[in-house]
């Protein structure tokens, strides 16, 4: 377990809000943010978003649509981590 990891964050409801938030606060294209205009890097939803999806342990770039290959706007947490099953 990742030492900086927030227990319990997985499971909340807070993380969903910031996955899909993650999803509206994406690249325009431009380099700015699709949803407030701000350029992707001073976009605070996005960051404060990446910011909680690391706080639970997960690769907040794998929920990024900017990065995404096949255009996918929400991945479930549970198919981001990797795990086999």
């Amino acid at each position: 377990m990742n030492l900086n990891q927030v227990l319990g964050l997985r499971r909340s409801g807070l993380l969903q809000v910031c996955i899909e938030l993650l999803a509206h606060h994406r690249d325009d294209g431009s380099g700015g943010c699709a949803r407030c205009g701000a350029p992707l890097a001073a976009c605070v939803p996005r960051r404060n978003s990446m910011k909680v999806i690391a706080s639970a342990g997960l690769d907040p770039v794998k929920f990024d649509t900017a990065t995404l290959l096949d255009g996918c706007a929400y991945v479930r947490p549970e198919l981001a981590g990797g795990g086999s099953s």
